[in-house]
């Protein structure tokens, strides 16, 4: 009896973290290659005379920015959990599972962040709110649709996350 307690706990989602890391290097990929050097004279001319350079940044900025993304999902994890924790008065809040959500609604952020960039709507603040909103209820979603929780865990979620986005989008909107 104790085998099947001890193997139906859940385990870290690495498949989520996958996903996450290839959707980001993916991004990262796509806007260096995309980039526009025509501005800066200097660095078309390196790229030109040494097309190392091009692929060192690449690799670089790839390796660096999915740090980045990695530090920025476990920042956003810890001002998740721990609030929940205290607002549920409950130390067991489902930690993998969050890390589940915060995986692909972040994996799905990046993707319409970068359709943005594309499309040219980056700066566009409407688009900005609609993505954050969209991040915030696609990770409720996929958290709550999970395992099922108790009440009080569900809605001490719901309280962070809807603070969480509305300090995004306080912060997106002074940023532009």
């Amino acid at each position: 009896m104790n085998e099947n307690v001890t193997n139906n706990k859940k385990r870290f989602p690495w498949l989520a973290l996958a996903v996450f890391s290839v959707v980001l290097i993916a991004s990262i990929l796509i806007n260096f290659s995309t980039l526009d050097i025509s501005a800066e004279p200097e660095v078309a001319e390196l790229f030109e005379t040494n097309p190392g350079v091009r692929s060192l940044g690449l690799i670089f900025g790839a390796v660096i920015g999915l740090i980045g993304g990695l530090l920025g999902v476990g920042f956003q994890y810890l001002v998740t959990k721990f609030p929940t924790q205290w607002i549920a008065k409950d130390t067991h809040v489902y930690k993998n599972e969050i890390w589940s959500a915060l995986f692909y609604s972040s994996a799905i952020g990046i993707i319409l962040e970068l359709l943005a960039t594309l499309l040219d709507f980056q700066g566009n603040i409407v688009f900005s709110i609609l993505v954050s909103i969209f991040t915030t209820a696609l990770f409720l979603f996929l958290y709550i649709s999970g395992e099922n929780k108790p009440q009080h865990i569900k809605r001490a979620i719901i309280i962070v996350s809807v603070v969480l986005a509305g300090m995004d989008i306080i912060l997106t909107t002074g940023a532009l």
